[in-house]
């Protein structure tokens, strides 16, 4: 499946999505810790199905409650769209609603993964991840928040995490995750792609096969996150 297809799902779904988190008001995600999510929050799920040829994932230093092996499963926490704003270091949140990043001071950021081709199991439970019908593709809708100043991560009393880059000064433990994304050699091409702004419906514009994101999500035909436990 292509990347245009991947974000004309993507477009058609938001809508439900930002419906649906909006009552709530939680339509962001944090990484979950390693004891669980806030009382009033939501937990869900991306599971990425890595290269099985080769595999090279890697991991190091502090992960949550993120599974990192031969293939790729992040955690995470919804909430309150307002306990967050830009700081003076960039760092990301998942977004639970696509589109939505902008209404709360954020970028959206699309990282588009191909997942292994040969009995592919990517998966999420997210409305605003959207997974090709062969599971074979995978959109992930981030908001990037930056350029800002005095703001602390508020305190749920359970440690969590964001995506943040390896120097972020409001680190109390680093992590980095590295996935081996399909080969582009095996079953055709690697479908890898990011996206800086979601124009319409039927468009994208920003479009290149390899980004840095501030140092936080990086990579062409992989796909590499730094990430940070803030409390």
């Amino acid at each position: 499946m292509k990347t245009s297809a991947i974000l004309i799902a993507l477009s058609a779904h938001s809508l439900v999505a930002i419906a649906a988190f909006s009552a709530q008001a939680q339509s962001m995600a944090v990484i979950k810790g390693r004891n669980g999510c806030p009382s009033d929050s939501s937990e869900y799920y991306i599971h990425v199905d890595n290269e099985d040829t080769n595999n090279v994932n890697d991991r190091s230093g502090w992960l949550g409650d993120i599974t990192s092996d031969r293939n790729t499963t992040i955690r995470l926490c919804s909430v309150n769209d307002y306990a967050f704003s830009p700081a003076a270091e960039p760092y990301m949140l998942v977004s639970l609603a696509p589109s939505y990043c902008a209404a709360i001071g954020a970028e959206t950021v699309l990282r588009s993964i191909d997942c292994e081709n040969r009995r592919p199991a990517c998966a999420s439970d997210i409305p605003g991840v959207i997974t090709s019908s062969a599971s074979r593709d995978m959109a992930i809708t981030f908001c990037l928040f930056s350029g800002g100043s005095g703001f602390t991560f508020p305190n749920y009393g359970v440690e969590y995490g964001v995506f943040a880059p390896p120097a972020f000064s409001g680190a109390i433990e680093h992590g980095y995750i590295y996935m081996d994304d399909q080969q582009a050699s095996i079953f055709g091409d690697n479908h890898n792609a990011w996206c800086d702004n979601i124009d319409g419906p039927f468009s994208c514009s920003g479009l290149s096969d390899d980004r840095n994101y501030h140092d936080i999500i990086y990579g062409g035909h992989n796909t590499a996150f730094n990430i940070a436990r803030v409390r």
